[in-house]
């Protein structure tokens, strides 16, 4: 008797999942021909055939990517595709990075929270706050909590007060929403934030710690190549200063010059009455 015959049970085959977003048509995934090409430094290059336009982004190591498939013919541009990706991707964390987030932080208690486990959310809530985010403290109710309200009120107002020096209530505990209370505190302005430590500066870098060394070097020998003009040469001789008479010789020299004075007078008038009368005389006649 023959053994029955094993039926192989084929397993279906499974395909790898379809990209949702597979970007831009790029080199022979462009079908269509022709189209308009433009260069990498953005120049028209013209209206090629598909096939062309292949061949030249692979003479100049580049990617022929579409970037305009509606119009007609369609656009497509030279370019470095995986170097294009990666600066898109660049961009889109630096712009996460600058981006702020304004949901407000959730802490949440219960009616009958523990001492510790109090202390440890309201440790979490304040780092929150001093890091400038909003916090949101929520009390729930479970069964029969719901007839302790007042013990979940409590709760709420003593975390508010223990929170009071870094953030404000943005209003008063309201009343019952459902099943929980909550209320939403703003972290303190800046003057009210308590200033930490000023971060450290970056370091420079070595290029430009040379540069500000060879700026600073330049500037202090200019100082004393200025100082050094200013100042004296050292072998030069120096100006005599004039010397003070003392005053018994000027007393001497001003009786001298009194007692000259009456004999120039006496000299000059003689001198003048001799040559007065050569000057009256008449001129002889022939």
């Amino acid at each position: 008797m023959n053994p029955p015959r094993r039926c192989a049970i084929r397993r279906r085959r499974r395909f790898p999942p379809i990209p949702t977003e597979r970007g831009p048509r790029r080199n022979k995934q462009i079908r269509i021909s022709p189209i308009r090409v433009i260069g990498a430094d953005g120049s028209q290059v013209g209206i090629l055939e598909t096939y062309q336009a292949i061949q030249m982004a692979q003479e100049q190591g580049l990617d022929l990517v579409e970037v305009s498939p509606d119009t007609r013919p369609p656009v497509c541009k030279l370019m470095d595709y995986g170097r294009h990706k990666y600066d898109q991707s660049r961009a889109e964390r630096e712009r996460k990075k600058k981006q702020t987030d304004n949901t407000p932080k959730e802490v949440r208690f219960r009616p009958n929270t523990d001492t510790h486990d109090m202390d440890v959310k309201i440790g979490h809530a304040e780092k929150f706050l001093k890091d400038g985010h909003k916090v949101k403290l929520t009390v729930r109710f479970r069964g029969r909590e719901m007839r302790r309200q007042d013990v979940g009120r409590e709760t709420l107002r003593t975390a508010t007060e223990r929170l009071k020096e870094a953030g404000k209530l943005d209003s008063n505990i309201p009343e019952m929403q459902g099943r929980m209370i909550s209320v939403t505190m703003s972290p303190l302005s800046q003057k009210g934030r308590a200033q930490g430590p000023a971060p450290p500066e970056p370091p420079m870098k070595k290029s430009a710690a040379r540069a500000a060394a060879a700026k600073a070097e330049r500037a202090k020998s200019a100082a004393l190549a200025a100082k050094a003009a200013k100042a004296p040469h050292p072998n030069a001789p120096k100006p005599e200063a004039p010397k003070a008479e003392a005053p018994e010789a000027a007393e001497a020299e001003a009786a001298a010059t009194e007692a000259d004075a009456p004999v120039a007078e006496a000299t000059e008038a003689a001198a003048t009455e001799a040559d007065a009368p050569e000057a009256d005389a008449p001129e002889s006649t022939d």
